[in-house]
């Protein structure tokens, strides 16, 4: 009787499934990754879509689902579509990403991604820092978002140094976007993403230019954080976190562009309290 009851057990053991490190048994991944050089009407973001493509191939091989939407994929109603798309899958317990690269805007007022259809003289074509908040608040369980654009940093607003440039990078700004000037109301309007349930990285701060490098073919930041998605797990528990990768990308972004005379300060927000999410399983 003992020895049927050890196999009995021994059988129970094998057949429980095998739960990635740093992720809930019934926790479930998805991603919606946009990237966009090539636009409609407004100036090339070089480099956005390659961004977008190194992403989801990184995404990928662990996430339960990734769409990847590049150029005229990235419409504004694509994009809202994809983002319907994760709301109507994702459950309290699951984790939800919304990556970004391209051009952003900025009014003095509120914060912009450009979509494939954004258009000089306004229209529809632009995401509010306001109506992401509103799109993906319709998203159950925690939220990851990402935004390798300029001024992104106004999504969830920390105040740094001016805006600069230089002939040898590409700035992921908009063509005609005036220089950003603050108002004293502003800390409070751009704030839209910081709050619970998400966690944000921006490749800079509100009043920043985020760059894309011909050296590097990428935008600066994502460089990195894909660097830090692949090996910073810091404390060798077999997965990557989205502190882990922020903090691996931060340092090196701004020692990166600062040797090039230039400014640009990732920014985050972590409304997920008392743990980090698990970004990527290495194992």
């Amino acid at each position: 009787m003992m020895k049927k009851s050890l196999a009995f057990l021994l059988v129970a053991l094998l057949i429980v499934p095998v739960v990635p490190i740093g992720r809930a048994q019934q926790q479930e991944y998805r991603a919606v990754v946009v990237g966009i050089e090539n636009y409609e009407e407004i100036n090339a973001c070089s480099w956005a879509d390659d961004d977008a493509r190194a992403m989801g191939e990184v995404l990928s091989p662990k996430w339960d689902a990734v769409r990847v939407l590049i150029d005229r994929d990235a419409t504004r109603a694509g994009i809202s579509g994809a983002v319907d798309w994760l709301a109507s899958e994702a459950g309290d317990e699951d984790v939800s990403m919304f990556y970004f690269a391209g051009h952003g805007t900025n009014d003095g007022q509120d914060t912009y991604i450009c979509c494939y259809d954004a258009t000089f003289e306004g229209g529809s074509g632009k995401i509010g820092d306001h109506e992401l908040a509103e799109m993906l608040g319709s998203v159950k369980g925690q939220k990851i978002v990402i935004l390798d654009s300029c001024y992104s940093g106004g999504f969830i607003y920390k105040e740094s140094a001016s805006i600069r440039g230089l002939p040898e990078f590409v700035p992921r700004v908009m063509a005609g976007t005036p220089e950003v000037e603050l108002d004293s109301g502003l800390a409070e309007k751009l704030s839209d993403l910081a709050i619970d349930n998400y966690e944000v990285m921006t490749a800079c701060a509100v009043d920043e230019t985020a760059l894309g490098s011909r050296a590097l073919k990428h935008g600066v930041f994502t460089h990195f954080l894909l660097e830090g998605m692949s090996n910073a797990d810091l404390v060798a528990d077999g997965a990557v976190t989205t502190r882990e990768a922020f903090d691996y990308a931060d340092p090196r972004t701004v020692e990166f562009t600062q040797n090039k005379n230039h400014d640009e300060h990732p920014q985050w927000w972590d409304g997920v309290y008392g743990m980090d999410i698990s970004m990527v399983m290495l194992l």
